[in-house]
């Protein structure tokens, strides 16, 4: 988990294969936090973040992911009020640190139970023979007591 400052910014590249503008070296001259996310399927990733880390400081820290669709094949990933597109980037960046964390947002509310029956990922019994509907139900009413 990661926040930025609600000052963050960001640039977006329409074409990753284009040279960044020279304004992007100044932007992110003095940046702590980049947080790159780019057409994941592009064949112009490499580049794309070889150029960007040309025109960062080294002391800034950086966060990436690739976006793209479920079966690998590129199709418009990267999305902006005005439309989605292919091929495209987006830079965000901030004056301030970002403030990473370690939290998943999960709570074990109780000890693992012996699996009787089950299709596929759909659990139907566990435990002492219990409907599974039933004892997640269960575990949920006691954990709001």
């Amino acid at each position: 988990i990661f926040e930025l400052s609600r000052e963050a910014n960001y640039k977006f590249v329409q074409h990753m294969k284009d040279p960044l503008d020279e304004s992007m070296k100044e932007i992110l001259q003095d940046k702590k936090t980049i947080v790159s996310i780019a057409d994941g399927l592009s064949p112009h990733v490499e580049e794309f973040l070889q150029k960007l880390s040309s025109v960062m400081n080294s002391d800034t820290t950086v966060i990436g992911c690739g976006a793209g669709v479920k079966g690998l094949k590129q199709r418009a990933s990267i999305f902006t009020p005005k439309g989605i597109y292919p091929d495209a980037a987006l830079i965000i960046y901030s004056h301030e640190p970002m403030k990473l964390g370690d939290s998943h947002s999960f709570e074990v509310l109780s000890n693992g139970y012996e699996i009787k029956k089950a299709y596929g990922s759909t659990l139907v019994e566990v435990g002492e023979n219990k409907q599974a509907f039933n004892l997640y139900k269960d575990v949920l009413s006691s954990k709001k007591s």
